[in-house]
């Protein structure tokens, strides 16, 4: 079942997940004109995308296509609280945010409602679910997924976190990785609060991390 939205003069159409697709991901436009590190980049994204497909379901993440006057673009997506699109472009690997920035929600198992996962960003939710449904590492119950998108949206947040009972906290290795986990904690102590990042120590993020379990 496909969904159609507008937003201006863009038509959006959001629908499951074609497996298909991202097993058949050719070279991005404009390959040839990119340095060999940005080449080399998006090929690894290309192939990481090929994992997802042999793990996951139609039914795990949706998939965005977004029709414009000068052609189309594929992408995997979510709906965010204001009734924007977090959207994962299969061209470039980049994230954007269409429309309306904020924060995503997701529910998952009713069994753990009282445990969230928190991601920087729709990347690292991506790479979780790839480690969760290939089995490679056991990955906590959760009731809950959520994603910032930007930093922006952490103080909501911070604030959502308050209902549960245990957060685990999927940040970033970086500065500001490092301040929202500090900041949780200082809010959620640690008990409640646990920090995976612990976990990718040596990568940059947890889509690093997975990247280099899965490709």
């Amino acid at each position: 079942m496909e969904t159609v939205i507008r937003v201006n003069t863009t038509n959006i159409i959001i629908r499951k997940i074609n497996l298909n697709r991202l097993r058949n991901l050719a070279a991005p436009i404009g390959a040839g004109k990119l340095s060999p590190e940005a080449e080399k980049e998006i090929k690894e994204f290309h192939n990481y995308l090929n994992s997802l497909a042999k793990n996951l379901s139609p039914k795990d993440l949706m998939e965005i296509q977004i029709l414009e006057k000068y052609g189309e673009r594929y992408g995997i997506g979510v709906k965010n609280c204001n009734k924007g699109i977090e959207f994962l472009d299969y061209a470039d690997g980049k994230t954007k945010t269409i429309n309306n920035p904020g924060i995503t929600i997701i529910h998952n198992d009713k069994d753990f409602a009282d445990v969230c996962c928190v991601f920087y960003d729709l990347k690292d939710y991506i790479a979780f679910k790839n480690i969760e449904k290939s089995n490679i590492i056991k990955v906590p119950d959760y009731g809950t997924a959520m994603i910032l998108s930007s930093v922006k949206q952490f103080p909501q947040v911070s604030v959502e976190c308050d209902m549960y009972e245990k957060i685990f906290s999927y940040m970033p290795n970086n500065d500001t990785g490092r301040i929202i986990t500090e900041t949780l904690l200082a809010r959620h102590d640690g008990k409640r609060l646990k920090d995976k990042s612990v976990l990718y120590k040596s990568y940059k993020n947890l889509y690093d991390y997975s990247k280099q379990l899965m490709i």
